[in-house]
């Protein structure tokens, strides 16, 4: 029992021993943590800044020319004055360059300064404020509205004007179809810049909808032709044309023909006609000799099978009085030689 005391004491002690977490001071914590972040920690990267543009006298690019001089000058924080005047100069050509030609060789600029003072009255507007007030009251929305804005906005920097007047004259220069929508809006914003992110909204919302109706719209959609063509064609419009070609007339005939909707055409014989023609022997059908009505050729042309598959009326289908064949008495008899 005395020995198996201390050997299990002991495993307790050993199992206490490994399951127990590791207690550290805070200075070691600390500096654990400064040796995982130097671990993780990069040097940040310098953003490469474009050279600027070459200058050539242009009055209306001396504020972007200027800016974009000094912005590379930000890449190289050590460089002097007299280093950010050799790069400006530099940078100009035609008119500009011949400027400066004197003006390094007697070091008239000592300064980026001024540089830039004498930059500016050498080639600088008269009156800037004025020529930025013409410009924008000229100015007027072209192609988008966020074009519009953003020469709006370089020359409204060069104004003291109020955001009122400022914004007048905004609404002034869009398009018409873009005032025609904002008519339709009744909270406007009150700001001029949240006014011009509006209207730009609208503007991207009349291009979207171009853009679907030339894809979907019907002026690309083709029609399918119909195997058929129908008695009377359609219009452009979808309507019915009425069919303008003239029916063919037949010409006038006897009572007995028939007219263009191939209907017998009878007219009936008056008491004169009729005993005329019984005094002369002529047919109550055709008005011709030497036969009666009951035997008249013409009746028997209609009534053949050829006539019957064109559709031609059947004259003895047409029942009348004066088709009743006459006596003998009355018709005289049948001269072959007497005939015309």
């Amino acid at each position: 029992m005395a020995s198996g005391g201390p050997s299990g004491s002991g495993a307790g002690v050993g199992a206490k021993t490994l399951a127990g977490p590791v207690q550290l001071s805070d200075e070691a914590l600390v500096q654990m943590t400064q040796q995982i972040l130097a671990g993780n920690k990069r040097p940040p990267q310098k953003i490469k800044i474009p050279d600027a543009d070459e200058f050539r006298g242009d009055p209306t690019h001396i504020r972007t020319w200027i800016q974009q001089c000094e912005s590379k000058f930000t890449q190289y924080e050590e460089a002097n004055d007299s280093q950010k005047v050799i790069y400006a100069s530099n940078k100009l050509k035609g008119p500009a360059a011949q400027w400066i030609l004197p003006a390094l060789e007697n070091n008239t600029f000592s300064t980026w300064e001024e540089f830039k003072k004498g930059f500016k009255e050498a080639f600088g507007e008269p009156d800037t404020k004025e020529a930025a007030k013409i410009r924008i009251k000229a100015l007027r929305q072209i192609t988008s509205v966020n074009d519009y804005w953003t020469r709006f906005s370089t020359d409204m920097n060069l104004l003291e004007w109020n955001e009122e007047a400022l914004k007048s004259e905004f609404y002034d220069g869009l398009a018409r179809e873009i005032r025609d929508r904002l008519t339709n809006i009744l909270d406007k914003p009150t700001g001029l810049n949240e006014f011009a992110h509006l209207c730009i909204k609208l503007d991207n919302e009349i291009n979207a909808s171009r853009r679907r109706i030339t894809k979907f719209g019907q002026s690309n959609f083709q029609p399918r032709i119909p195997a058929y063509q129908p008695l009377h064609p359609r219009n452009t419009n979808g309507t019915f044309a009425p069919n303008t070609t003239p029916a063919t007339e037949l010409p006038p005939g006897d009572p007995m023909d028939l007219d263009a909707t191939r209907k017998p055409r009878f007219q009936r014989l008056t008491e004169g006609e009729r005993a005329r023609r019984s005094r002369l022997g002529l047919c109550f059908y055709c008005a011709q000799r030497g036969h009666m009505a009951n035997r008249c050729p013409t009746k028997r042309n209609l009534n053949s099978p050829s006539n019957r598959r064109t559709g031609t009326y059947r004259a003895n289908e047409i029942t009348t009085e004066e088709e009743e064949i006459p006596n003998q008495s009355q018709e005289p008899a049948e001269n072959p030689q007497g005939l015309a």
